[in-house]
């Protein structure tokens, strides 16, 4: 009978280990998405204010723009 109970125990024993080591690398993974969305989020602000900066810009001096632009601009006045 005590052996039948030793066994039950370390079977538990084991399988509690696992969950924690399962529970661990789950964990750090959901860290490391955690930071790849909330950096993923800092990129899409960051690009959105420079958007909005140039169309400012833009909105501000009509001349404003890259080489590209005013080539364009060159080309469709011509």
């Amino acid at each position: 009978m005590q052996n039948a109970l030793f066994a039950r125990a370390a079977r538990a024993i084991e399988a509690s280990r696992i969950l924690r080591d399962q529970h661990r690398r789950v964990s750090e993974q959901h860290g490391r998405n955690l930071d790849a969305a909330r950096l993923a989020v800092m990129k899409s602000a960051m690009v959105r204010s420079e958007v909005k900066a140039h169309l400012d810009n833009r909105r501000k001096r009509p001349d404003f723009g890259t080489e590209a632009d005013n080539s364009r601009n060159r080309a469709t006045v011509s």
